[in-house]
């Protein structure tokens, strides 16, 4: 009961820091015996990180690249391949995979470079590029490169494994597949001679299909089920020539090289957020939205609500309306299940009331529903339900503070109910129909 309390303390606490300071300082005295719990329970659920791969989409550096080589540089990441190491007061493995950054004024490794490729990451401004083996007649040379986990896996658990790529074309002319990702407690041998596949491992997730896409990023996805303390994943190819299946473009460049960009570890329970509503105060302002470097290469799009066509990718993206604009968060997890949620940024205009009344009033129940949908405190208010594309299903006026809608016309499955006061500013509840 203390618990439940704390947290509906917690709930009204958060509404008064938005809107009401003196009293948010007032209650912020009486419950403090609260808020070790209320910081607990925020740290382990709603503050959780999605991704557990730390810098999944490459983006935080150590220092921006400046040659080849250079995986390193790359924070939390490294290359396995420890024998070719030449000296530890040098910067560089030999044949370690390329870092990729637009930070850099070198066209080896900035993005989209003079030289290997000329693709832009899939999200942000970094990736990798690895030449995963040569070919046929010249010894083996593979590129691993191997990133940390933030927390150990969960034995028992089941996470969602995802990562990018795309041949460069311009830099190799050999395609193929099994490409893959090895997920262990960090014991890989990193001192193997590597003129050699290794093929000792077997990759929990890899691709079957040969991948030859030079203009399109290729999503290579699986499950996975942890034994329990695995702190590390490693990408690269772990299949013997022979059992891979493999194809030329007609060039005489016998390497399969390939760009590498958002690498995700997400548990099956993992909950999707965009964020707080935000408010701005000039038309045009940037604001942040999502869950920021806590959702750093989750395999996630962002939509304008009623729009099919993604505006970014990623965990969190900058945004910059001129007028109350609602922006939908997706991610596809394994199974092809897809998670949604909202985030409105309301631009309030000058000479015009709080913009926060209509989400502190408005009231929708009950979730899930059956048959009809009850809004409470949002009278003279219009209101549109949406499927998770964007399509207007519904539309109509709420005449007085608690009106019913029916549902029953519809399959189930995820809604939209996007209500508008007079002002135009908005507010989007998610709809469950069973």
């Amino acid at each position: 009961m203390y618990q439940i309390q704390c947290l509906y303390f917690y709930r009204h606490w958060i509404i008064l820091k938005n809107y009401n300071h003196s009293e948010y300082e007032t209650l912020k005295t009486l419950f403090r015996p609260c808020l070790r719990f209320i910081l607990l329970f925020y740290n382990d659920s709603a503050g959780a990180q999605v991704n557990l791969v730390r810098n999944g989409s490459f983006e935080q550096y150590d220092t921006c690249p400046y040659d080849i080589n250079q995986i390193r540089l790359a924070t939390y990441w490294n290359a396995i391949d420890t024998n070719y190491s030449i000296d530890s007061t040098l910067s560089y493995h030999w044949d370690a995979p390329e870092y990729i950054n637009g930070c850099s004024s070198s066209p080896e490794v900035s993005e989209p470079g003079s030289v290997g490729f000329l693709h832009y990451p899939h999200s942000g401004n970094g990736m990798v590029l690895s030449v995963l083996t040569y070919a046929i007649g010249n010894p083996p040379m593979p590129n691993y490169f191997q990133g940390q986990f933030s927390s150990p896996l969960i034995a028992g658990k089941t996470y969602c494994v995802t990562f990018y790529v795309v041949r460069t074309g311009h830099y190799g002319g050999l395609e193929i597949n099994k490409i893959g990702a090895y997920i262990d407690d960090g014991s890989i041998d990193t001192t193997h001679d590597l003129t050699n596949i290794l093929t000792q491992y077997t990759p929990q997730v890899y691709d079957t299909a040969i991948i030859s896409d030079t203009a399109n990023w290729t999503r290579i996805t699986g499950s996975y089920t942890a034994s329990g303390g695995e702190r590390f994943i490693t990408i690269g190819l772990f299949f013997d020539t022979s059992d891979i299946a493999r194809q030329f473009d007609g060039r005489n460049i016998y390497m399969p090289a390939y760009l590498f960009d958002d690498v995700s570890v997400i548990a099956s329970d993992a909950i999707l957020s965009a964020g707080p509503d935000k408010t701005i105060t000039h038309i045009g302002d940037t604001v942040q939205i999502g869950l920021g470097s806590d959702g750093d290469g989750i395999p996630a799009y962002w939509y304008v609500l009623g729009s099919t066509t993604p505006i970014d990718s990623g965990g969190s993206t900058h945004v910059h309306p001129d007028t109350t604009t609602t922006y939908v968060i997706t991610m596809q997890t394994c199974g092809e299940q897809t998670k949604y949620d909202t985030v409105t940024v309301f631009v309030k205009k000058l000479g015009i009331a709080d913009p926060g009344w209509l989400s502190r009033n408005l009231s929708v129940y009950p979730v899930p529903t059956k048959e009809s949908l009850t809004i409470e405190g949002a009278g003279a208010c219009s209101y549109e339900l949406l499927n998770v594309l964007g399509a207007r299903l519904l539309t109509g006026t709420l005449h007085t503070a608690r009106e019913t809608i029916s549902l029953q016309s519809l399959p189930t499955g995820t809604y939209y109910l996007q209500v508008t006061d007079a002002a135009g500013y908005r507010v989007v509840k998610r709809v469950l129909k069973e």
